[in-house]
């Protein structure tokens, strides 16, 4: 595989088939110290020709992303990866006359809510954060909104009164302080920072950052206020103590698959609700028969918009219905003792024929084993509207937690049912689905072990293959 590294962005060159090479995209690989978050993020995929010498033009594109990296959800809120708090307030206020000596400054509106002055946004606009108003620094809450004039108080130059004419919330941000983002290449078992281009045998995006508790910044952005105020906009980042400490691997296989290893650590106590772990974009339809998305695990169910079934393959595109806003919980699960992991979405082309398949998921693996995530999830998946992907690794609340998640192009083998793999460690997961009445065989080397099916599969192994039938449904197994 190759792999290059070029304006902030890394490329991934890897196999697919006799015509093309798969391309997937990263942003966010190098240090920043802009006014955004900037995690590592995916940003685009698709198939370039093999015999094609720029492999930063793509052929035939399967996705165009802006927002895959997964937060956290802490005291009401989403924060890390691209998210900030949202408990900050942008201010309207045409020619305010603050500048960056202002900032840290510390205000207060007609009913004697105290704010501070985070971000000077440009001539007009300005963005504050109250004080916390929660019942401790773990759990903290602010004021969303400035109820008349804003009175200055102290920590800052100008001291004229600011006059807001029109507000809205967004978010308090930096709230990542990185310590760590470093694209390396593996070759030989042997890994080395990649600074420009490589051929290696597979490659690791590895980032590790803080989460800051947003109920520490603003005090410390007064207290750190130099003498004649800030020259330039602090990277809100830097200031405020961390809560939570996030480490992730992203390994990109030969093959094309990328694991996601995460590790999320509490530094303060903290109160978390949900960790995603993945998230998806809605892909693009380019055979121009729609794409149809299948959910292993998950009951018909009914809402507004109708009923709906992904038991089986279920066209998403644009034209077609899909759930405006749901909440898919156990009350939906098919087996109680095993919570959805995983979405499988099919690229189909005019004549109904899958031409593509897109996996994603969590593989069972530490807190990703059945029977340990069994008992940490309740809420598995959001469907919106926007047809974006939104699993829930956990919805509890955790001091520590591990998982791996990923992500998989692959070329269904028959329409109607699909096979892909998923290589982690030692050990390869064998995924099995089946519609219409199917039956999938699949060769194997080594020792193949049953990990869980659907109650309506029926399977056999026999002569180093396995031999997977039913009305429909799936089986997953762990080849050794």
């Amino acid at each position: 595989m190759l792999v290059c590294i070029a304006k902030g962005f890394a490329l991934f060159r890897t196999y697919f088939d006799e015509k093309y090479d798969l391309i997937q995209k990263f942003r966010g690989v190098e240090l920043s110290s802009n006014r955004y978050n900037q995690p590592v993020d995916f940003m685009e995929s698709g198939l370039m020709q093999r015999d094609k010498w720029d492999y930063w033009h793509i052929d035939v594109p399967f996705a165009l992303n802006t927002d895959e990296a997964a937060p956290v959800f802490i005291n009401d809120s989403y924060i890390g990866a691209n998210h900030g708090h949202n408990g900050a307030v942008q201010v309207y206020a045409p020619k305010h006359n603050k500048t960056f000596a202002d900032v840290g400054s510390l205000w207060q509106d007609d009913l004697g809510n105290k704010f501070t002055l985070l971000t000077i946004v440009n001539e007009d606009y300005l963005i504050f954060v109250s004080e916390n108003v929660g019942e401790s620094v773990e759990n903290y809450s602010f004021v969303k909104k400035i109820v008349g004039n804003l009175i200055y108080l102290e920590n800052g130059n100008d001291t004229e009164d600011i006059l807001p004419e029109k507000q809205n919330a967004t978010d308090l941000c930096r709230a990542i302080r990185h310590k760590a983002k470093n694209v390396y290449a593996f070759i030989d078992g042997k890994d080395r920072v990649v600074n420009g281009e490589i051929i290696c045998d597979y490659a690791e995006i590895r980032e590790e950052y803080d989460i800051i508790n947003p109920a520490t910044v603003a005090e410390d952005l007064r207290k750190q206020r130099p003498n004649g105020g800030y020259k330039c906009q602090p990277n809100l980042a830097e200031y405020g103590k961390p809560m939570m400490a996030c480490s992730l691997v992203y390994r990109v296989l030969d093959d094309g698959t990328i694991l996601t290893i995460f590790n999320y650590k509490k530094l303060m106590n903290v109160r978390v609700q949900k960790f995603m772990g993945l998230m998806n974009q809605e892909k693009l339809d380019v055979y121009s028969g729609g794409i149809w998305r299948y959910f292993p695990k998950i009951l018909p169910f009914d809402t507004p918009e109708g009923h709906f079934d992904y038991s089986q393959p279920s066209n998403i595109t644009a034209g077609n219905n899909y759930p405006r806003n749901i909440v898919l919980n156990r009350e939906y699960f098919r087996d109680n003792n095993s919570p959805c992991e995983r979405v499988v979405d099919y690229f189909r082309d005019r004549t109904g024929q899958d031409r593509l398949g897109f996996a994603s998921g969590f593989l069972p693996v530490y807190d990703g084993e059945i029977k340990v995530r069994d008992k940490s999830v309740s809420n598995v998946l959001h469907l919106i509207l926007t047809r974006k992907h939104y699993p829930t690794f956990t919805d509890k609340d955790f001091n520590e937690i591990k998982g791996v998640a990923y992500k998989k192009y692959f070329i269904p083998k028959q329409n109607k049912g699909s096979v892909y793999t998923v290589s982690f460690e030692d050990k390869k997961y064998l995924y099995i689905d089946v519609f219409e009445n199917k039956e999938i065989k699949v060769p194997y080397q080594g020792d193949a072990t049953l990990l869980e099916k659907g109650e309506s599969i029926d399977y056999n192994i026999e002569d180093d293959t396995i031999i997977v039938s039913g009305e429909k449904g799936y089986a997953v197994f762990v080849l050794q």
